[in-house]
């Protein structure tokens, strides 16, 4: 079956980007090729776990082995899918890393680069703050700097890694690339898409209105308290000082839904207080206590005493603005709330990836 960027079962509609050189979308679970527990026609909520009562935001190491680019864990105080929706489609898993068929994720970003008519640019994504340039990398960007164009070779690839290859060159299959590991992008090249993998993570877009600079971050609660905003904001405009930035916020798990500990409230507090303090030519004392009271109308009470439903595109918002960004665009979709077009992990633990895409037209 051909799918196009118009069709809203495997891409979400999206708002006009901000200029016309520039193209940006995202992808949701159906319309690829994944068949595994959690892929096409399966019901997410046969195989997902009941939520952990009082589990912490993230396991203490950090994810879980082979889910790297999960976002944090942590219960959820909403109730599960719903089984009366059925089995749910959904077969464009991206993530090669998450319980599928390598082959199978491989040939879907196939597809999806196939669609969009741009190579596309993979991170290995850690829930950090470091921005990758790819104005940095050679002309000639290719599968060293994890930009993925065919379908691997049938052997699995060790963890953080892909193959590329043409499918007519078996010989060419078996070579493994590496993801660069960041969590944010960034370029002013044309010809090349950027993109964030999310499943249930917040996916930000941001566009010069001229066309001239595009970045794409993954903002999990994580990176998005750590400053991923911030460092990708501040890079765009090293490139363009005059940048005049629209940002896109994406699907992500929703505030009546996504329960964290204290120390994730305490951690934008924080941010808040630093991003005042950082202010040039701000009153620290005013300041502060504005941004500490925007940070906190962002948490409600959870279920337990030390809980809080968090408001992650409204906490990015608030990290926007501080940054003089205001038009901004949001899907306001939760990933966990609606299993036909999302994969959730918090819902599922083990499910597809999405990815939010942008790139700057030839």
């Amino acid at each position: 079956m051909t799918i196009s960027l118009n069709d809203d079962r495997a891409f979400l509609p999206m708002p006009p980007a901000p200029h016309p050189s520039v193209g940006w979308t995202f992808t949701l679970r159906s319309g690829g090729v994944s068949q595994g527990p959690w892929g096409a026609f399966a019901n997410p909520k046969d195989n997902a776990p009941a939520p952990r009562e009082g589990s912490s935001p993230t396991a203490p190491g950090g994810p879980p082995p082979g889910q790297t680019e999960a976002c944090p864990q942590a219960s959820s105080s909403g109730p599960a899918a719903s089984s009366s929706t059925g089995p749910a489609p959904g077969g464009l898993n991206l993530g090669i890393h998450c319980g599928d068929d390598p082959v199978a994720a491989h040939e879907n970003r196939r597809r999806v680069e196939a669609i969009i008519g741009q190579p596309i640019s993979w991170l290995k994504q850690v829930h950090g703050i470091r921005v990758l340039d790819l104005d940095e990398t050679p002309s000639d960007v290719g599968p060293s700097r994890g930009v993925s164009h065919h379908a691997p070779s049938q052997k699995p690839q060790p963890h953080a890694q892909e193959t590329s290859g043409r499918p007519d060159t078996p010989s060419a299959m078996d070579t493994p690339v590496c993801e660069p590991e960041a969590d944010a992008q960034i370029t002013t090249r044309p010809g090349i898409a950027l993109a964030v993998q999310v499943a249930d993570c917040l996916p930000v877009l941001l566009a010069d209105r001229q066309g001239r600079v595009i970045g794409a971050a993954h903002a999990g609660w994580r990176s998005l308290a750590g400053g991923i905003l911030q460092a990708t904001v501040q890079q765009m405009r090293q490139k363009v000082p005059d940048a005049n930035i629209v940002a896109w916020l994406g699907p992500s798990i929703g505030p009546t839904v996504f329960e964290v500990g204290d120390e994730v409230r305490a951690a934008f507090i924080a941010a808040a207080q630093d991003m005042a303090a950082n202010l040039q030519g701000s009153q620290p004392n005013q300041e502060d206590a504005q941004y500490t009271t925007r940070a906190e109308s962002a948490f409600r009470p959870g279920r337990k005493p030390g809980k809080w439903l968090a408001n992650l595109p409204e906490l990015a918002r608030q990290h926007l603005h501080a940054l003089g960004i205001t038009d901004i665009h949001t899907a306001g979709a939760c990933t966990f709330s609606d299993p036909v077009r999302f994969w959730s992990y918090r819902r599922d633990q083990t499910c597809g990836r999405m990815a939010g895409l942008i790139w700057i037209k030839p």
